[in-house]
């Protein structure tokens, strides 16, 4: 599964998302895009719930952030 981190630490910019506390969220915080990682499904731990869900807006910025930092252009 790939994952991008959380991070409470607001810097801004193109490889950062920001997405405002909600849910089990504690503050405001940023996917980070250049942290893109890879974990095994088992390692999830699934009975804890999700930490929130994203918008279809935020998800496209996330989608955008990441085609970045991989260097895809004109994908979106």
């Amino acid at each position: 599964m790939i994952v991008l981190p959380l991070s409470g630490q607001i810097l801004g910019g193109d490889y950062r998302v920001l997405i405002k506390k909600r849910d089990t969220m504690s503050k405001d915080s940023e996917i980070v895009a250049t942290a893109i990682g890879i974990i095994s499904t088992g390692k999830i731990i699934f009975s804890k719930g999700l930490v929130t869900k994203l918008t279809n807006e935020e998800m496209k910025k996330v989608d955008k952030a990441v085609l970045k930092v991989l260097g895809v252009k004109n994908a979106i």
